[in-house]
């Protein structure tokens, strides 16, 4: 359904496509620029329009349009009229829009197209519309209790999950966003006395991996990532002084432990899918 919605803003030249990460599962990156967070996302949309002076569409998942409203805000003052597309699975209304949006239009698989080119007319400023269908409710990637269990026998008297689903487990923090995971751990590690274990998916290198320069990098990060990492990014990890190992999880979990600097190792994701 979202090709037939692009459809309609293509026939009112609106051709330039940007995704986040978390939305990219909706369309091909062949017709598509994908970002990996909401935020950078925006301004890559907003600026796209300004310089190419063709409208320009940026589609994020519910819980990401917060992190849009600088950008919603800059296009507002220039009077760009961008398109933000909410994926949402229900009704949610943002006060905040009505500072710096045309405002909120909600849609669905029967409606869209009046409500886009009766909202559309005489557009001047940026404009939101929430496409809701039961289609948009996102599968949270859970991590198997074997590996919780893991986890949990290590000697970290604390353990940080990010990007992954919600569990009740004492000692165990979950933070549901990748964006903005990473600098609120090294906030969480420099105020804290206790060591404190991060796991989390190894895309969370792609939204900030530039705090790794921070003069605030302490030999307390310990940090487990599940996936793959490219070399270019495992250069810059080993250049900011930081132990960078790929390995196994109780490997893992014993070089964490036991090394005195900050480290880094990274596991195979296939460790989420094995164990159940």
């Amino acid at each position: 359904m979202i090709s037939k919605i692009l459809d309609v803003f293509s026939g009112l030249h609106y051709d330039t496509v940007f995704l986040t990460r978390e939305a990219a599962h909706i369309l091909s990156e062949d017709h598509a620029a994908v970002i990996a967070d909401a935020r950078s996302a925006m301004f890559m949309a907003y600026g796209a329009q300004r310089m190419k002076r063709k409208g320009s569409i940026l589609i994020v998942c519910e819980d990401e349009i917060s992190h849009c409203y600088t950008g919603l805000t800059e296009a507002w003052f220039q009077n760009e009229p961008v398109v933000l597309i909410e994926l949402s699975s229900r009704k949610n209304s943002y006060p905040f829009l009505e500072r710096c949006t045309k405002g909120q239009y909600f849609m669905n698989d029967d409606n869209y197209r009046a409500i886009i080119t009766d909202a559309m007319k005489d557009c001047i400023k940026p404009i939101v519309f929430s496409y809701i269908s039961e289609l948009n409710i996102k599968t949270e990637q859970e991590i198997p209790d074997k590996v919780l269990n893991d986890l949990l026998s290590g000697s970290f008297p604390e353990i940080v999950i990010a990007g992954f689903k919600r569990k009740d487990q004492e000692n165990v923090r979950f933070w549901r966003d990748l964006y903005g995971a990473l600098s609120k751990y090294f906030g969480y590690v420099q105020t804290n006395d206790r060591k404190v274990l991060l796991v989390a998916p190894s895309e969370i290198l792609d939204y900030e991996r530039n705090i790794f320069y921070t003069r605030y990098l302490k030999e307390r990060v310990k940090i487990i990532l599940f996936g793959k990492i490219r070399p270019e990014l495992e250069s810059l990890l080993r250049g900011c002084g930081i132990s960078f190992y790929r390995t196994g999880l109780q490997d893992a979990l014993q070089k964490a432990t036991e090394e005195s600097g900050a480290v880094i190792c990274v596991v195979s994701e296939e460790m989420l899918c094995t164990h159940h």
